[in-house]
């Protein structure tokens, strides 16, 4: 017996057409993706069918100013902070410090393609702000993609979110007996091919 229990703070239902959208494991992930001055967090969320969603999730208010919680808790228009339809299937998201130009960076993997993106406001009045979706590099992919990581990869690792210090790598493996890239912003500097079969393994899942 546990002494504890979970209740839904938020969440996000997406109505469209009638058609189930699927979702790899992981293409999901949170962080601070638009750079906002107080940290806040968002929750961006890809789909097979190419769909990729960020939302910024709050907690709902009731009519005399309490805080709603449970399964009424649902996302509104006022928490989609964007919604893009990509060209290829998302079969990963992984949020850093990846370009100089911004400190938290979104990185995509689709089966053939690396992108890395930021997301852009534009206009004056903090109100009327729009959201783009910026690319800010990419890496084909000779090979389908697999899963992807990030890290500083045995260079010193820094306070990126302070000083920012040395970017973030993201190495990339592929299903077919090859790691092609260890990304560094717009460089490939490293690519390996192995002797054996690689097997593709999604972090937590026994091999």
């Amino acid at each position: 017996m546990s002494l504890f229990r979970t209740k839904d703070w938020w969440r996000a239902s997406v109505a469209g057409g009638g058609e189930e959208e699927e979702c790899d494991g992981l293409a999901f992930c949170a962080a601070n993706l638009d750079n906002d001055p107080s940290g806040d967090p968002k929750v961006a969320v890809g789909t097979l069918g190419g769909v990729l969603r960020v939302y910024a999730p709050r907690e709902s208010e009731r009519a005399d100013g309490e805080v709603q919680l449970g399964p009424t808790s649902h996302a509104n228009s006022e928490d989609s902070v964007i919604e893009v339809q990509l060209d290829y299937p998302i079969l990963q998201l992984e949020a850093g410090y990846f370009s100089p130009d911004c400190e938290t960076c979104l990185a995509v993997l689709h089966p053939r393609l690396l992108a890395v993106y930021a997301l852009v406001y534009s206009g004056s009045a903090q109100d009327l702000q729009e959201v783009s979706l910026q690319r800010l590099y990419e890496h084909k992919l000779e090979r389908s993609a697999a899963n992807m990581c990030c890290g500083p990869f045995g260079r010193a690792a820094t306070d990126t979110q302070d000083n920012q210090g040395e970017l973030e790598a993201i190495c990339v493996q592929v299903r077919q007996q090859k790691i092609p890239s260890l990304s560094i912003s717009r460089s490939c500097p490293f690519s390996r091919l192995t002797r054996a079969r690689l097997r593709p393994q999604v972090p937590g899942r026994p091999a």
